[in-house]
């Protein structure tokens, strides 16, 4: 079973590809023990960074302009067009080879940016995939995400938490939408926040989204992360059980 994942860094298919799993496993009954692929643009590639969307599309002789009108800026609609036609080639030829794509994510920072999700949309609708795309959007920055799964693990994590909320006058973990991702050297920049927090250790990281959903849906009401699982939930998880899907 492949699944294609798009993003702007590591961070961002560590969290995404985390999330949608968990996901995955709560809501289809036959999926926990499924072994999953993650496939980007070469075999021994997990994902596709979505900066280079246009790029791989052009040397994949793909075309990427016509069929959308204007709302969204060019640029967005151009370059989620282009990896969603992109995998669609890439899907095509793998199900020559028997490989089955079966979903696909694509995930990035909103940044200030509400147009990233009008340009996404305006996207998917012009390009008709044989899988499902789920999309996310990470408000301001994919660090909030983990900010909104942080449970402190001693006692320096708390007294660094609790230092912190004092001088925000707020809980990170709960208001994403109060942090930036622009304004570098902020106080409220969630890269720096997260870092100060649990330093930069991968595993120490990624358990700050190893949670029940209930519990991401729930913290992650103003970070995109609610719209991600709702996302996954409304698009994927019906596809998985509908009994279509080769496991």
């Amino acid at each position: 079973m492949i699944f294609f994942f798009a993003g702007e860094d590591r961070g961002h298919f560590e969290a995404g590809s985390s999330v949608a799993l968990r996901v995955l496993k709560s809501s289809v009954g036959w999926f926990e023990d499924t072994p999953v692929a993650w496939r980007g643009p070469e075999a021994d590639h997990q994902w596709f960074k979505f900066k280079d969307a246009m790029s791989l599309a052009r040397a994949a002789g793909i075309q990427t302009t016509g069929g959308f009108g204007g709302g969204a800026r060019e640029f967005e609609v151009r370059a989620y067009r282009a990896m969603m036609l992109l995998w669609k080639k890439l899907a095509e030829d793998l199900g020559r080879r028997g490989e089955d794509v079966v979903a696909g994510f694509i995930l990035r920072d909103e940044d200030g940016e509400p147009r990233r999700r009008a340009g996404a949309e305006q996207a998917r609708s012009t390009v008709s995939l044989r899988f499902k795309l789920a999309l996310g959007f990470c408000v301001p920055e994919v660090e909030s995400w983990y900010l909104c799964g942080l449970e402190p693990e001693d006692d320096a994590e708390r007294a660094r938490l609790d230092a912190l909320r004092r001088r925000l006058g707020f809980d990170p973990r709960r208001s994403s939408e109060r942090l930036t991702s622009t304004a570098r050297g902020s106080e409220r920049d969630a890269k720096k926040i997260l870092k100060g927090l649990i330093g930069e250790v991968p595993e120490r990281r990624a358990r700050c989204l190893d949670l029940p959903v209930e519990h991401l849906r729930e913290r992650g009401a103003t970070s995109g992360l609610k719209d991600f699982v709702a996302e996954v939930e409304a698009e994927i998880v019906p596809a998985l059980n509908s009994g279509h899907v080769r496991r």
